[in-house]
């Protein structure tokens, strides 16, 4: 799949896969800056996420507190704050 999606991404034509991208309006109701795994057209203009609307409310939840515990951590390691460090820990819905 990666030599696909270079070869996409160099010389065309477009494919659709599921990769990690920032978000950029595509699921409505997440942060525009949130990495998101989802499907998007790879091509010669990089990876443009497919428009997803609104997630449902569970997937919602799930999510949203995955993205904010992630940008905690990263205030923590910027700031060097152990507190908000074990925040982020608690409220992180994968832990």
């Amino acid at each position: 799949a990666m030599g696909n999606q270079v070869r996409a991404l160099t010389q065309g034509p477009d494919m659709v896969h599921v990769v990690n991208v920032p978000n950029r309006g595509a699921v409505s109701n997440a942060t525009d800056w949130a990495v998101l795994e989802m499907k998007c057209v790879i091509g010669q203009h990089g990876a443009r996420p497919a428009y997803v609307g609104e997630l449902p409310p569970v997937a919602a939840r799930w999510t949203l507190a995955q993205i904010y515990s992630h940008e905690l951590m990263v205030e923590a390691a910027v700031e060097g704050s152990r507190e908000k460090a074990i925040q982020a820990l608690a409220c992180d819905p994968m832990i």
